[in-house]
């Protein structure tokens, strides 16, 4: 391992990027909780985990990124480790490069062992000298189980033939055709069309759509699966591969999945986190966040899946799963092996009862008698609703054109159809050579663009970049585009926060986390547990609001303190009031740095005064505004000088144009083909190669399965 970092002697030092008269020697003590007063010579990088490299072109950059000189046949991505495979094994999440004999399985947090071929490394797993029956993982239990016994999260020890898969948890196993793997995964008796996984969804869609979490735009052979973690298999068409997918030799009546269980249940038992037993028509939707859609075909759907026109026994959402079992089996979370009688429930957290037929089981379970046309999910409402309405957490009513999208936070806009809206959901219509990533969207740009996570389409000069949930505006230039931040002409004094909802609202008016459609005067606020105040408009309600009768410059949001400020202070999460130059910055663990103009800082939005061509990421960035504008998630509302910065962790920089802001942000001195974003890698590849979030390097044939990894 010692050969993949730089030593500090390997490091360049004679990089011209950092003015060589410049005096770092003065520093000033923050005023902060966890405060570190550095004083830092001008080469250091300051950012979480940020490295201050002086790189080759094909070097990688992102979080907890390595200095490695590659082949071109290397995989880089989020911890993404140089690892000499034979081509059948799989790399994930903080993989760690090992020279590991076939039959070993590397998981989360997985430590560099010699093992022998029994052992198995998992989470915090740790270097023993164990007999073969052992078990290692988070809360490991050392059992002697019989064969058919279940293997989930908290991996299993196995004895693995060498053509093993590794990646998060991931199991190698040899299964019968009829059984199913995934998070939760049931045994079902499906037919063909069908797609289990973590929020699969059966579409009947054309060839070009793409559908899954991280999903990629392949022209793939009918027989090909795609979902998080994906792992290539070379199975019989009705298996299904997911998340923390398992490979087992196992009997039919077995159901491998996370702290799945064997039950003994009749076919009308329905299974899942927080599953509530109804008796619905087929055309209900069940399912976290799940919504009530008849879509035309070229819709797509993403994360917190949508209702389809589906066949009536497939049920689509989070963990929700409506089945034809046989009647031994049962799956869900933390779920208990019962013997129960046909009218129980099985959830999270769900306690064995005799209950009547009617009852439900699970968390925050209602006893509820619904007509037909209702949804049930988290945090749902009993409500006599018309069959079109939706239920669920943040959902919203919406009458929509066929071009429209809905999924987790997404917001109700009357857009041209080439807009794209929400978090997780995607409307476009693109050419088959269209990619889609980590919520990202392919889309027709000059070489210097990017698009990251969460990334939206905007109609935007060829050198900006859009960073995490952020929404295409036609924007002036002094509005901040933030997470779930949501587009509202509003007067200056506005907040808009997470999750928030678009609403035909007086300009004054505020929208948070599960907010309220409601006919308010001009001056009210929506938020968590926001309360209907008459309020004059200067007031602000947020996340455990109070009402306040406050003059126009207060504050109120999360955790918020109610101060006679001076107008160059910082308000933010946990902040603290302090009497501050104006220059000072104050955050969590924010550090108070003299650093000269070429410097990078990482995590959490930086106040830049950046040409056009300047890139923005994670947790938006003000933006040349007048400066009494602040939008973004516990966005507050101050009259401060321009110089002043708000936002968790935010730093005041001054900063040259070529800066890059985002999250473990690298400066580097780039030509203009460079990537720039949250994990953005900047390398020189052969086209064969593979850069995303768990980005997998495979040379696979066509029926091949492609997971969570991006292809730019």
């Amino acid at each position: 391992m010692d050969t993949l970092y730089s030593t500090p002697e390997s490091v360049d030092m004679t990089d011209d990027t950092f003015p060589s008269g410049y005096d770092v020697s003065h520093s000033v003590m923050p005023m902060y909780s966890n405060a570190i007063r550095l004083t830092l010579p001008l080469e250091c990088v300051v950012g979480v985990n940020a490295i201050r490299l002086t790189l080759p072109l094909e070097c990688v950059v992102g979080v907890n990124a390595i200095r490695l000189t590659l082949p071109p046949e290397c995989v880089v991505g989020v911890n993404a480790i140089r690892l000499t495979l034979p081509p059948e094994c799989v790399v994930g999440v903080n993989a760690i490069r090992l020279t590991l004999p076939p039959e070993c399985v590397v998981g989360v947090n997985a430590i560099r062992l010699t093992l022998p071929p029994e052992c198995v490394v998992g989470v915090n797993a740790i270097r023993l000298t164990l007999p073969p029956e052992c078990v290692v993982g988070v809360n490991a239990i050392r059992l002697t189980l019989p064969p058919e016994c279940v293997v989930g999260v908290n991996a299993i020890r196995l004895t693995l033939p060498p053509e093993c898969v590794v990646g998060v948890n991931a199991i190698r196993l040899t299964l019968p055709p009829e059984c199913v793997v995934g998070v939760n995964a049931i045994r079902l008796t499906l037919p063909p069309e069908c797609v289990v996984g973590v929020n699969a969804i059966r579409l009947t869609l054309p060839p070009e759509c793409v559908v899954g979490v991280n999903a990629i735009r392949l022209t793939l052979p009918p027989e090909c699966v795609v979902g998080v973690n994906a792992i290539r298999l070379t199975l019989p068409p009705e298996c299904v591969v997911g998340v923390n997918a398992i490979r087992l030799t196992l009997p039919p009546e077995c159901v491998v999945g996370v702290n799945a269980i064997r039950l003994t249940l009749p076919p009308e038992c329905v299974v899942g986190v927080n599953a509530i037993r109804l008796t619905l028509p087929p055309e209900c939707v069940v399912g976290v966040n799940a919504i009530r859609l008849t879509l035309p075909p070229e819709c797509v759907v993403g994360v917190n899946a949508i209702r389809l026109t589906l066949p009536p026994e497939c049920v689509v959402g989070v963990n929700a799963i409506r089945l034809t079992l046989p009647p031994e089996c049962v799956v869900g979370v933390n779920a208990i092996r019962l013997t129960l009688p046909p009218e129980c429930v099985v959830g999270v957290n769900a306690i064995r009862l005799t209950l009547p037929p009617e009852c439900v089981v699970g968390v925050n379970a209602i006893r509820l008698t619904l007509p037909p046309e209702c949804v049930v999910g988290v945090n749902a409402i009993r409500l006599t609703l018309p069959p079109e309405c939706v239920v669920g957490v943040n959902a919203i009513r919406l009458t929509l054109p066929p071009e429209c999208v809905v999924g987790v936070n997404a917001i109700r806009l009357t857009l041209p159809p080439e807009c794209v809206v929400g978090v997780n959901a995607i409307r476009l219509t693109l050419p088959p050579e269209c990619v889609v990533g980590v919520n990202a969207i392919r889309l027709t740009l000059p070489p210097e663009c990017v698009v990251g996570v969460n990334a939206i389409r905007l109609t935007l000069p060829p050198e900006c970049v859009v960073g995490v949930n952020a929404i295409r505006l036609t924007l002036p230039p002094e509005c901040v585009v933030g997470v779930n931040a949501i587009r509202l002409t509003l007067p200056p004094e506005c907040v808009v926060g997470v999750n928030a909802i678009r609403l035909t609202l007086p300009p004054e008016c505020v929208v948070g986390v599960n907010a309220i459609r409601l006919t308010l005067p001009p001056e009210c606020v929506v938020g968590v547990n926001a309360i209907r105040l008459t309020l004059p408009p200067e007031c602000v309600v947020g996340v455990n609001a109070i009402r306040l009768t406050l003059p126009p410059e207060c504050v109120v949001g999360v955790n918020a303190i109610r101060l006679t400020l001076p107008p160059e202070c910082v308000v933010g999460v946990n902040a603290i009031r302090l009497t501050l130059p104006p220059e000072c910055v104050v955050g969590v663990n924010a550090i108070r740095l003299t650093l000269p103009p070429e410097c990078v800082v990482g995590v959490n939005a930086i106040r830049l005064t950046l040409p056009p061509e300047c890139v923005v990421g994670v947790n938006a960035i003000r933006l040349t505004l007048p400066p009494e504008c602040v939008v973004g998630v516990n966005a507050i509302r101050l009259t401060l000088p321009p110089e002043c910065v708000v936002g968790v962790n935010a730093i005041r920089l001054t900063l040259p144009p070529e800066c890059v802001v985002g999250v473990n942000a690298i400066r580097l001195t780039l030509p203009p083909e460079c990537v720039v974003g949250v994990n953005a890698i900047r390398l020189t590849l052969p086209p064969e190669c593979v850069v995303g979030v768990n980005a997998i390097r495979l040379t696979l044939p066509l029926e091949c399965v492609v997971g969570v990894t991006s292809v730019m």
